[in-house]
C-alpha cells in the first residue's frame, strides 16, 4: 500500500432538519406583500421586523426550488428568533411543518448570518442551506432601523430559472440592476468544516415513510453529504457508474456488535489487511453499512447502516486513503436483506482500474 476580514466579524449557525420531496419546481405567482415600515420603537423591536423582511426575501426563492405543494419540513422544538420568522413564512406558503429533537435528515436545512462592520456601515449576509441549494445574500443595516439589500441573490446548487421579489423592499427605496438579479455559483458556503451527517435516526429520517408504508426510507445522505439511494430495494451501487470498467479484487465483510457503532480490535485488523492490497494509483473503496433486522438502537437502522460506514470510512482515511477514493452507502431494514448484504457489520470491496 502507498498512501503515505470592518470592525466586528461574527458567525452563527442554526439548523433545521428537512425532508423534501420535490415533484416539480415551476415558479409559483408572487403574492402581495405587505408593507412593514420599521417603528421607532425598541432595537429588539426593529431588529425583529428587519430579520421578517429577511426570511420573506429567502423564502420566496426557496419555495421555487422546493415546492410547498410537495415539501414537508422539519423543525427544531427549541428555536431562536430567526427560526421563528422562517416557520411563519414557510405556514403562510403552505409548507408541511414537523416539530423534531434533532436535526438531522437526508436533507438538512441550515442558515447562516454574518455581521460586518458597526453602527451605521453593518452589513449582514444570510445564507439559507437546503441540502445542496444555498441561497446568499447581503444587507445593510441603515439609520432609523431600515435592512436593505446590497447584493445580487446567490445561488448555489440549482440552476432552476429563479426570481426575486422586487417588491418587497420597494419601499426603503430605488434599487440597483444588480440587486434584482440572481447570481449562480457553483461554490458553496457550507462545503467545508460543517458535518451534516452524523448519526440519522430513524424517527427524523424514516420515521414517517415507516409510519405510512411500514417500509424503511429509500435514500439519505452518506457522509460526504451525498444522497444515495437504500441499497436494501436493490444490488446495483449507487456509485455504478464510477466503478465500470473496473475489477473487483476482493469483497469483505467488518463485523460490529448488535446495535453497535464501535469498530472492535477485529474490524480494524481487518482494515489493515483489505490495505495491503490497496493501490493508491488504480483501486477505489466500496463501503456498504449495514442493519438489517430488528434494533433497539434509537438511532434505527438507517442510522446505524450509515454510522458504521461512516466510521469504516473515517479508519481507512486514518491510514492515508484519499476520501475521493472511498464511496460510501448503506443497506438498512428492519428485515433480512436474504444473503445480498449481512445484518449488521460493513461490506467492504476493493476496485481496480487501469494504471495511468
Amino acid at each position: 500500500m502507498s498512501v503515505n476580514k470592518s470592525l466586528v466579524r461574527t458567525t452563527q449557525f442554526f439548523g433545521l432538519g428537512v425532508l423534501l420531496v420535490v415533484a416539480g419546481c415551476g415558479t409559483p405567482e408572487t403574492k402581495p406583500t405587505a408593507v412593514v415600515e420599521a417603528p421607532a420603537v425598541t432595537k429588539k423591536v426593529s431588529q425583529r421586523l428587519r430579520e421578517d423582511l429577511v426570511a420573506k426575501d429567502l423564502i420566496y426563492v426557496l419555495r421555487q426550488l422546493a415546492h410547498p405543494a410537495t415539501t414537508t419540513i422539519q423543525l427544531p422544538t427549541e428555536q431562536d428568533v430567526f427560526l421563528k420568522l422562517l416557520l411563519s413564512e414557510l405556514i403562510v406558503e403552505g409548507y408541511g411543518i414537523q416539530q423534531v429533537q434533532a436535526d438531522q435528515g437526508a436533507n438538512f436545512l441550515r442558515y447562516k448570518r454574518e455581521a460586518d462592520g458597526s453602527g451605521d456601515s453593518l452589513e449582514n449576509t444570510y445564507t439559507l442551506s437546503v441540502g445542496d441549494i444555498e441561497i446568499t445574500r447581503s444587507y445593510e443595516v441603515r439609520s432609523g432601523g431600515s435592512l436593505f439589500p446590497i447584493s445580487a441573490m446567490t445561488l448555489a446548487g440549482s440552476r432552476i430559472a429563479a426570481k426575486i421579489d422586487r417588491s418587497l423592499f420597494k419601499h426603503l427605496g430605488q434599487t440597483t440592476v444588480a440587486v434584482d438579479n440572481i447570481k449562480y455559483t457553483s461554490a458553496t458556503e457550507f462545503s467545508d468544516g460543517i458535518p451534516t451527517i452524523s448519526l440519522i435516526t430513524s424517527d427524523v429520517v424514516s420515521g414517517v415513510t415507516e409510519r405510512a408504508t411500514g417500509a424503511p426510507s429509500l435514500q439519505a445522505l452518506n457522509s460526504s453529504n451525498v444522497e444515495v439511494g437504500n441499497l436494501f430495494f436493490g444490488d446495483a451501487s449507487n456509485f455504478t457508474s464510477v466503478l465500470d470498467g473496473r475489477n473487483r479484487v476482493s469483497r469483505d465483510i467488518v463485523p460490529f456488535g448488535d446495535d453497535q457503532l464501535r469498530m472492535g480490535k477485529l474490524g480494524k485488523r481487518m482494515v489493515l489487511v483489505i490495505l495491503n492490497e490497496y493501490d493508491e494509483r488504480t483501486d477505489l473503496i466500496s463501503v456498504v453499512g449495514c442493519s438489517n433486522g430488528k434494533t433497539n438502537s434509537e438511532l434505527g437502522n438507517e442510522g446505524l447502516a450509515l454510522g458504521r460506514a461512516e466510521r469504516v470510512t473515517q479508519e481507512l482515511m486514518s491510514h492515508g486513503v484519499a476520501r475521493d477514493r472511498i464511496l460510501d452507502e448503506g443497506c438498512w431494514a428492519p428485515q433480512s436483506a436474504g444473503d445480498r448484504f449481512p445484518s449488521r457489520g460493513v461490506v467492504v470491496e476493493l476496485w481496480r482500474g487501469d494504471a495511468p
